[in-house]
């Protein structure tokens, strides 16, 4: 049975065996396949409730929550448990192809950066490691970032679902608003916030890998 979808193998062509695609996965999702799924489906409409607070508390909605579980009953009772969970179809399906590009960027734009400084990939600077971190992250979530925007608006619209399905949400945001005024509104304040901790934890997660190496040499 094919559990490697084809897209992430063409993703993580350029990448070798370090990021394959079944690491990718794994990376992803853990070792398990069914435990993130059971953590999204149990956190999931915490992070419903909490986008749908956010909003009232900045005045852009009508709904009047007291606290986080009176938002989880009110939702539930008024709306039904399937509104607690709108917008997950968009969070599934933007994880593996962020995970897959985050990495496998990150990975090209180190041999990049390896090739033009004339020095072996392990010798690379740290601050070429943080930035490689950062064009990488910059690269995916600029290509994903359409699944967070349809995210967010089926998590806080109240009532009955806004759209019939992702991609007719995101059709119907393309089509009404625009790909820069809809589909990549927030952009560069998301660039803002997730930027950095991509290139700090990227170029960290090197650092351990080469110490662990180095380590294991040594010991041999």
């Amino acid at each position: 049975k094919k559990i490697i979808p084809d897209y992430l193998s063409v993703i993580c062509l350029t990448c070798g065996e370090r990021y394959s695609p079944a690491l990718v996965i794994s990376t992803a999702v853990d070792s398990s396949p069914t435990e993130p799924t059971i953590q999204v489906v149990l956190t999931y409409p915490l992070d419903v409730v909490r986008a749908r607070m956010a909003l009232q508390q900045e005045g852009k909605s009508t709904t009047r929550y007291k606290h986080m579980f009176d938002a989880l009953v009110t939702v539930g009772r008024t709306e039904g448990t399937a509104a607690l969970y709108r917008g997950l179809s968009a969070t599934v399906g933007g994880a593996a192809p962020y995970t897959g590009l985050k990495f496998c960027a990150y990975e090209a734009l180190k041999r990049t950066a390896a090739s033009i400084l004339h020095v072996d990939e392990q010798d690379l600077p740290s601050t070429a490691r943080v930035g490689a971190g950062a064009m990488a992250g910059l690269m995916a979530l600029t290509a994903v970032y359409p699944f967070d925007v349809i995210r967010r608006r089926m998590q806080t619209h109240a009532g009955g679902a806004r759209y019939s399905s992702l991609w007719n949400a995101f059709t119907t945001i393309l089509n009404q608003e625009g790909i820069r005024k809809g589909l990549y509104r927030g952009l560069s304040l998301n660039y803002i916030k997730t930027l950095p901790n991509v290139a700090i934890y990227l170029s960290l997660y090197d650092f351990v890998m080469l110490h662990l190496s180095a380590s294991k040499t040594l010991s041999a």
